[in-house]
């Protein structure tokens, strides 16, 4: 099981940043190709930690490309793959064509059912990345980084951020309210 799934970021034209969560300790890779279920490329194996954020970059995609990607996955020494669902995402659009962008803000830790429905509607849109301006995992008023961990790991489920950054890839600011003054 995963703790956080895949949350998609740092969009180029030709890479993509995937970040995990393992529950457990896994070794994993990434299959992707343009075409739903042919998969003509895959990464190179990792070991990501359990409980540990962890990232792959895949590279060498060509701009402006739908992308289907889906992670397989087992426990280190196994032989047996456990195959992810199948995602998509676009690499960067072409200079001078359109775009589709969404954008959330002062989410304020308001964990339920209009934040829940934000990321129906947005995930409905399908856009080709999600901006959010901050003020969304409100850690200035935590205790220690267990906390900050816990808030963001709360944002990363599948009602949340979850629902849209496996296939959206999402750019995060920093609010006040996550102590970006320095204070």
């Amino acid at each position: 099981t995963f703790t956080a799934e895949e949350l998609l970021g740092k969009p180029t034209d030709t890479s993509i940043t995937i970040n995990i969560v393992p529950a457990s300790t896994i070794e994993y890779h990434y299959q992707y190709g343009t075409v739903p279920g042919v998969y003509t490329g895959q990464t190179e194996n990792a070991i990501a930690t359990g409980g540990q954020p962890h990232e792959i970059v895949i590279s060498g995609l060509s701009p402006n490309t739908r992308y289907y990607y889906r992670m397989r996955y087992h426990v280190p020494g196994e032989q047996d793959w456990v195959q992810r669902p199948e995602r998509s995402f676009w690499t960067q659009r072409a200079k001078g064509t359109t775009f589709q962008f969404t954008v959330t803000s002062d989410i304020h830790n308001n964990i339920g059912t209009n934040y829940s429905t934000a990321m129906t509607s947005i995930n409905e849109d399908q856009p080709d990345f999600h901006i959010d301006l901050g003020d969304t995992f409100m850690v200035d008023s935590s205790a220690n980084q267990t906390a900050i961990n816990n808030a963001y790991l709360t944002h990363r489920g599948t009602q949340y951020l979850g629902r849209i950054g496996s296939s959206i890839p999402i750019f995060l600011s920093s609010g006040n309210h996550e102590n970006e003054e320095g204070w």
